[in-house]
């Protein structure tokens, strides 16, 4: 039964069996996600398309250590950090992202990409080690 919000009008859709297998798989699908994703080791597939662009969570900010770290459920994560250089080649500093500290890449926002520590969207920078 699919109630809607402030009005007694409702849909009442039967029960089959082969709704209530979709169901159960979905469910299990379900679970098994929030496992991996409460272990910490749920790692999605790099974005191809604009959605980093403007994303607040993929905005670079300046590392300063024991200042700029991304909290994550209560627990500091280390810093996917990338250094930025002037046209000149004079260092602009080192950056990161929470998005990226959480995923270990460099998202493709407006602002990484304008300090040259991203690609255009469907091009991140990813990086074995640091």
């Amino acid at each position: 039964m699919i109630l809607f919000a402030g009005t007694s009008d409702c849909v009442i859709i039967p029960v089959t069996s082969a709704r209530q297998t979709t169901y159960d798989h979905a469910l299990k699908d379900l679970v098994k996600f929030l496992d991996v994703h409460a272990g910490g080791n749920f790692f999605p597939s790099i974005p191809t398309d604009n959605r980093c662009v403007g994303c607040p969570y993929g905005l670079p900010r300046k590392f300063q250590q024991g200042k700029s770290e991304t909290i994550s459920n209560g627990k500091p994560l280390p810093a996917y950090s990338t250094n930025s250089y002037r046209p000149d080649g004079e260092l602009r500093g080192e950056f990161h992202s929470t998005c990226g500290d959480r995923f270990r890449w460099v998202p493709s926002h407006k602002d990484a990409i304008a300090l040259g520590i991203a690609k255009e969207p469907g091009n991140p920078i990813t990086k074995t080690s640091k």
